[in-house]
């Protein structure tokens, strides 16, 4: 089927949805708490080579080989960082995915109930105590990313369940 990365998978439970449809899966972190709960849940997924956890900080350089996975998934973790710091990230992405491979990222959106609460320190990307997040449009999504992947499908009806448990209806997705 292919090569995953899901980048800061949290709790892994897309990673191992991927892994069950037949994906081979890198499930990423930054937290190495957040990796050892990852890997407490999916012990049943680590019986093979196919499912492998990995801390992982994406503000810095990808440790892989260029062309290295078919998919790239980023759930709600793109937005901590601000424009240049994710157009580095985009960057490193682009290098790492297979030419032909998919980029597909959850974003954020300006009608989120913490859009403009906090701190504004760049447009729309905002400081509260020491978290950073960034909300997009559906054009300013686009701007951003698009000068690095060819898009496929932009839209702001994506809602996952344990997004809506926070009340959030209106994800971006975006799939490249």
């Amino acid at each position: 089927w292919g090569y995953i990365l899901e980048i800061w998978a949290w709790l892994g439970q897309d990673s191992r949805y991927f892994h069950e449809q037949g994906y081979k899966v890198l499930s990423t972190d930054f937290s190495i708490d957040v990796l050892g709960k990852n890997k407490e849940r999916s012990q049943s997924h680590m019986v093979t080579w196919t499912y492998q956890i990995m801390e992982l900080d994406v503000s810095k350089p990808l440790p892989f080989e260029e062309n290295t996975f078919d998919v790239i998934y980023a759930h709600l973790s793109l937005h901590y960082f601000s424009k240049e710091q994710t157009n580095a990230i985009l960057s490193e992405i682009q290098r790492v995915i297979k030419r032909g491979g998919i980029f597909a990222t959850l974003l954020n959106t300006k009608t989120d109930p913490e859009y403009g609460k906090w701190e504004n320190i760049e447009d729309d990307f905002f400081l509260f105590w020491s978290i950073k997040k960034r909300f997009h449009s559906r054009e300013s999504a686009k701007m951003q990313f698009s000068p690095y992947f060819e898009t496929i499908l932009v839209d702001d009806l994506w809602e996952t369940y344990k997004d809506s448990a926070k009340w959030i209806h209106n994800l971006i997705r975006f799939v490249w």
